[in-house]
């Protein structure tokens, strides 16, 4: 990809490659997102669906300038790495705008300094959490799809 790529990143890569990680939640100092379950990291030479190549390909006209995808979580975001500070941060794909002539301002959320401090940062979902502060604000159901559903019953 023509790249450089932090040492650290790189030695995760060499000895994992690609993965789920057990435990995978990142709680977050954000408003509006608590905590993310990262799904699986991208790796070197896999099937195309975590292929870290074939993902920086698809999100590179997506994500901002100088980043690269390097995981998945729950409900399709990217999580990203800064090629010149190396900071770690969501992307979080309900910012992209259907007029694509607006462009959000803060398409990152920031996560973490530096990939060995993310790795840190994961842990295990506790079986208690609070979730009260998770509201559902709205929701939008494809009315085709709704259709469907309803067709079922």
């Amino acid at each position: 990809m023509g790249i450089i790529l932090p040492q650290s990143y790189k030695h995760f890569l060499r000895k994992y490659n690609v993965g789920t990680p057990e435990p995978n939640i990142i709680e977050l100092k954000n408003e509006d997102i608590k905590s993310i379950s990262i799904t699986d990291f991208f790796g070197v030479k896999n099937a195309q669906i975590n292929d870290l190549k074939f993902q920086y390909e698809i999100y590179k006209e997506r994500i901002p300038n100088k980043h690269i995808p390097i995981s998945r979580v729950e409900g399709g975001n990217i999580i990203c790495l800064g090629l010149d500070n190396h900071y770690i941060s969501l992307w979080d794909h309900d910012t992209e705008l259907l007029n694509e002539d607006i462009k959000p301002n803060h398409p990152l959320i920031y996560i973490e300094r530096n990939f060995e401090k993310f790795i840190e940062k994961i842990k295990p979902m506790k079986e208690n959490m609070d979730l009260q502060d998770y509201k559902i604000r709205d929701i939008w159901v494809d009315p085709d799809f709704l259709n469907e559903l309803n067709e079922d019953k």
